[in-house]
């Protein structure tokens, strides 16, 4: 290092203020400069001033006695030192000098800086040796430790200014920061994924605020931020809140939305997305309800190795496999602190005194924070030997502290105990209790969130770096007193506050959801406010894309309807469920609106029915309880009273419709109005709206009607629109994928002079898209099946017939046991096994197939569906191997004209057709046909 003296930051608490004036005094006598925070009292802000003094240091020498990790300044000091050494690059242990005055290490972290690493402290003596090896460690030195830049971007942290009353708790955290960062902290290494911590504790216990301290010290570890999800007051599913969460991060960091994701999916695409930021992030999970499933648990965690997550629970997972971290109470050093605050000496009666309440209270952070708050005055009084015997309960030992605050502190309290254990904003308190405070309400509120701050009753929240204005919360063991000895009904709050957060949501933020939905639940609120609050939540979660949670509103509303719901809040559950396929649901809410109710509703009813039936293959079904009903004959497919969202929905699904049934050219024409105008709007394509959806449906029916180019050029801009706004895992993008895969296996059919090397192309290009479907969605998703088959199908024209059979009986075994034998793709599956089956010789099994498959193909698709048609054309190919030239003969003239009508005449099956049938017309066929007969079953063999 340079010429200059060496300078130490000497980090210490009041108690050894004695040994720390002689290791001062020591060191300055050999030459090194010594900088110390002597004006700091407990909980007195960190400064700016200090901060810059600590960054200027070369060293940080921590004078480690047992009440030194028990100070909230000291805590601060020793982790910035340490994660200003990793920022730089460096071993903390050359920045970090750890005097150790105790006779064992037991309460010093972390663990590194045990055993052989401190120097001990005897004798003053000692400073000899400690002055010596500052020297040594010093001229290893290039400079000061040069501190972290603050990844906030704002000159100085909040919780410096406005520290919380936090003692204790230093080893509980650097457990929680090793197990996040695994062995390696010292050394830069590769993130490891899934870095996962689990804080158990009682209710009360100081989870959350071990959460939040641990993000606040130790923040400069995650320069990609924090995230805080509060998952404490959740009704019914967790997954639903969960997945409205990450769509949240997403838009807030990422400006994408992941509607129409997926829970897998969404997770995914989020953490792809950390991943590429490339900067580690915390995300912490509060409160998570107890008995989740592990495939649960492990969906709260976003799959990055830049994500570090802590979850909160008041119980553990045993067979969950991450690391547990179980908070203990206060010990009595850590609660002389929190008394020292208020007392600044204690003697040898009142230690007696603290100790006896922790080993009374188990050390509980409510009991020994409300006896410091309680006996603020009383020291010397006698008062901590008396403060109540039974502490066994804390809502006991709160239920007296509450009482004893004013009137407007104990509305403020029973007001906040109806919303949810989210955070919320003085100003929504303010305006419910307008009407029992009066005109002096902003006033009375402040003055009350004040002192409920100072009895530790209402906490400030500090996680959410961004937020703008003071949030508050309250706890739930607090919120189960606030409502005792009121000189109001919580009733009539209850009905207030349903007013003031209905209004509230009008703004369109989640933030009111979580509080609408338990004051909703409250007896008090009326049966048609708490309509208006469940369809408010919904529309604000629709309005974001946030499908599954609006789903649980939905349901909630309807449940609330009781026997007879409102026909309304059943066609919005059921147009939900739809959306995200749970097609059980949808038949079960519109069951009771089939029949009595009124034409408009009935309408939609059906149709959602029809969705329903339509999403799971049941053609038949879908037929009968819509698009044949006389329903639809009297009000068409497009009903001039249905608002125009919900009109181009229905031509949608009426296109989509005709399609499942193989009438090709004419869903075409219908959507081609729809696609037109879209197009016209978005020339560029654009991933929000209905856009996406109809694109993709043009896409299929262009390459099903025969208009393969425009099939690829539409498919290949769903798939850059997506990609392009971060979304390439949504199911469109991957429906668009699979039909460009599709496209090229049509298009090298076409190619007849480069057909080999089309064919190798067209089946590799179908199998990388199988194989990140089967990555990305798992084997058995619709969308992957689908792709199966198709692979199928390539290694069948490939002239690879033995491994077409291998995974198209692999696709049939997932399809049924997921899809049903009925399925559509089931059924195609099995035509697909014929052709491969056909092509290896076996026509004797491909004819057995191909009978046993027709009736069915008929039943479930109709005589002239393509697909129902191409099996009878297949097993004309049979009978005409076999010299059944009669039979085969009208079962080819029939299939001909229908996949040559839908396909066009070049498509792969329809010409195969037209050849079929112009062979079978020629003078003595047989012996012409004989070497022309297997180029009908594929394309390379002929």
């Amino acid at each position: 290092m340079t010429a200059a003296r060496p300078r130490i930051f000497l980090s210490y608490t009041w108690a050894d203020e004695t040994a720390v004036d002689v290791v001062e005094a020591g060191l300055e006598a050999r030459g090194i400069d010594v900088v110390r925070d002597r004006d700091i009292h407990v909980f007195d802000p960190i400064t700016e001033n200090l901060r810059r003094e600590l960054d200027r240091s070369h060293l940080l020498v921590a004078f480690y006695s047992r009440r030194y990790p028990t100070r909230y300044a000291c805590q601060w000091e020793f982790t910035r030192a340490f994660l200003s050494a990793l920022h730089h690059h460096e071993d903390p242990t050359d920045r970090i000098v750890v005097v150790n005055p105790e006779g064992d290490d037991r309460h010093i972290a972390p663990i590194e800086f045990t055993d052989a690493v401190y120097l001990p402290w005897r004798h003053d003596s000692d400073v000899d040796v400690l002055a010596k090896a500052v020297l040594e460690k010093v001229n290893r030195l290039a400079g000061p430790m040069g501190g972290v830049p603050d990844s906030s971007g704002r000159e100085f942290h909040e919780r410096l200014r406005h520290p919380r009353r936090f003692v204790g708790g230093y080893r509980a955290l650097w457990d929680v920061h090793s197990a996040l960062q695994g062995d390696g902290r010292f050394a830069s290494q590769a993130p490891k994924s899934h870095s996962v911590v689990l804080v158990k504790a009682p209710p009360g216990m100081g989870k959350t605020a071990l959460a939040e301290q641990y993000g606040f010290l130790f923040r400069d570890a995650f320069p990609g931020g924090q995230e805080w999800t509060g998952l404490g007051d959740v009704v019914g599913d967790v997954r639903a809140h969960w997945a409205a969460e990450l769509n949240r991060v997403a838009r807030t960091r990422f400006g994408i939305g992941l509607t129409g994701l997926d829970l897998r999916q969404a997770r995914a695409t989020l953490g792809e997305r950390i991943t590429a930021a490339g900067q580690d992030v915390l995300w912490v999970v509060d409160d998570v309800p107890a008995g989740l499933d592990n495939d649960v648990l492990d969906e709260l965690v976003v799959p990055s190795p830049f994500v570090r997550t802590v979850l909160t629970s008041r119980t553990g997972t045993p067979d969950w496999p991450v690391r547990t971290v179980a908070l203990d109470g206060f010990t009595p050093v850590e609660a002389e602190e929190l008394f020292r605050a208020q007392w600044p000496d204690l003697d040898d009666d009142e230690r007696s005194a603290v100790a006896d309440l922790v080993r009374r209270s188990h050390g509980h952070p409510l009991i020994i924070t409300a006896a410091v708050r309680s006996l603020r005055g009383g020291q010397g009084t006698g008062a901590l030997q008396q403060f109540p015997e039974d502490t066994g309960s804390v809502v006991d030992v709160l239920r007296p502290i509450v009482e004893a605050r004013q009137r407007h502190a104990r509305a403020v309290l029973g007001f906040a105990s109806l919303l949810a254990r989210a955070p919320f904003g003085g100003d929504l308190l303010v305006e419910g209790l307008s009407p029992l405070l009066g005109e002096r309400t902003p006033v009375l509120v402040a003055e009350a969130l004040d002192e409920l701050d100072a009895h530790c009753l209402l906490h400030r929240v500090h996680h959410g770096e961004g937020t703008r204005r003071q949030l508050w919360q309250l706890h739930a063991l607090v919120a189960d007193v606030a409502g005792v000895d009121l000189d109001h009904s919580l009733d009539a709050l209850a009905q207030q506050a349903s007013a003031v957060v209905l209004s509230a949501l009008k703004t369109k933020s989640t933030d009111m959801c979580a509080h609408a939905v338990k004051i909703a639940e409250h007896p008090a609120v009326p049966a048609s406010r708490r309509l208006e609050l469940l369809r408010a939540v919904a529309e604000v979660y629709e309005e974001h894309g946030d499908l599954l949670a609006a789903r649980a509103a939905r349901r909630a509303a309807v449940g609330a309807g009781g026997e007879r719901p409102l026909a309304r809040d059943v066609l919005a559950a059921a147009r939900i469920a739809v959306e995200t396929g749970e097609t059980q649901e949808v038949l079960r809410l519109t069951e009771g609106l089939l029949e009595g109710s009124d034409g408009h509703t009935e309408y939609r009813a059906r149709f959602l029915a029809a969705c329903a039936h339509g999403l799971d293959g049941d053609i038949a079904q879908a037929d009968e309880v819509f698009h044949e009903h006389e329903l639809v004959g009297q009000f068409g497919f497009a009903p001039v009273w249905m608002p125009e969202e919900e009109r181009d929905k229905t031509v949608l699904m009426r296109m989509a419709a005709l399609r499942r049934r193989g009438r090709y050219k004419e869903a075409f024409e219908g959507i081609t109005g729809l696609w037109s105008s879209l197009r016209a709007e978005h020339p560029t394509g654009t991933h929000a709206g209905p856009w996406p959806r109809v694109a993709i449906e043009a896409a299929r029916l262009q390459l099903l009607s025969g208009r393969v180019i425009e099939s690829r050029a539409t498919a290949d801009q769903v798939i850059r629109v997506l990609g392009e706004a971060g979304l390439p895992r949504h199911h469109l993008a991957r429906e668009a994928v699979a039909v460009e895969a599709e496209g090229e296996l049509v298009l090298a059919w076409s190619e007849r002079r480069a057909r080999t090397r089309e064919w190798e192309l067209a089946t590799k290009k179908v199998a990388r898209a199988l194989a990140e479907s089967v990555e990305w969605y798992g084997p058995d998703n619709p969308l992957t099946l689908d792709l199966q088959v198709l692979h199928g199908l390539t290694l069948h024209n490939n002239s690879r017939p033995g491994d077409a059979l291998k995974v198209l009986t692999d696709a049939e075994k997932r399809i049924h046991a997921s899809l049903g034998p009925r399925h559509p793709l089931a059924l195609r599956a099995r035509l697909y096994t014929g052709l491969a089956t056909a092509n290896k010789g076996d026509w004797a099994g491909a004819r057995k197939i191909y009978e046993d498959l027709l009736p069915r193909h008929a039943e479930a698709l109709g005589r002239r569906h393509p697909e129902a048609q191409l099996t009878r054309f297949q097993l004309g190919v049979c009978l005409l191997k076999a010299h059944e030239l009669d039979l085969a003969r009208e079962l080819i003239d029939e299939a001909a004209p229908v996949l040559v009508a839908q396909h066009g005449a070049w498509q792969q099956w329809a010409s195969m057709a037209r050849v079929a049938q112009g062979l079978l017309r020629l003078p003595g066929p047989l012996l012409r046909l004989a070497s022309t007969i297997e180029s009908l079953t594929r394309k390379t063999g002929g």
